[in-house]
């Protein structure tokens, strides 16, 4: 087995394992997996060498873990009597928040990567689009509360 790809399986299970353990007071300060990853992920790039081609598979591999890792995380969150609670809201977020989230996606592609042909730049933000909507959730939930608790409402 190529050592490194045994050492980034080794990094990711410290860190799976560091977020299960510290998970109750994480959620206490609004942090989400995703936001806590991408903070690992961010340190672990500042301080290891630039990737190159080779290492493209391995990085690739850890990606698509952690992808579905907070995927079902989020999958097991969800609670069918809020949704309902929350209908009008649920509605408002894939109808419209959803569709703008692709839309900005796809302008910031064009933006970053101009030579990215335009349907390659469409499908990479349809793809992210649903992971990065769920990253603030805590923060979403909590304005919502607010709002409906709100004085002058």
């Amino acid at each position: 087995m190529n050592t490194r790809v045994t050492a980034a399986a080794v990094v990711y299970a410290a860190l799976v394992l560091v977020f299960a353990a510290s998970a109750l007071w994480l959620s206490r300060v609004h942090i989400t997996a995703p936001i806590a990853f991408v903070i690992a992920g961010a340190v672990i790039a500042a301080v290891t060498p630039s990737p190159t081609a080779d290492t493209a598979g391995e990085i690739r591999a850890v990606a698509e873990v952690t992808l579905a890792l907070i995927l079902f995380h989020d999958a097991a969150q969800v609670r069918p009597r809020q949704i309902d609670a929350d209908r009008g809201l649920v509605l408002r977020l894939l109808l419209v928040g959803l569709p703008l989230t692709v839309v900005v996606g796809f302008l910031a592609a064009r933006v970053v990567f101009p030579a990215m042909p335009v349907m390659v730049a469409v499908l990479l933000a349809a793809a992210l689009a649903p992971t990065d909507a769920r990253a603030p959730g805590p923060w979403v939930c909590w304005c919502c509360r607010s709002w409906r608790t709100a004085w002058w409402r």
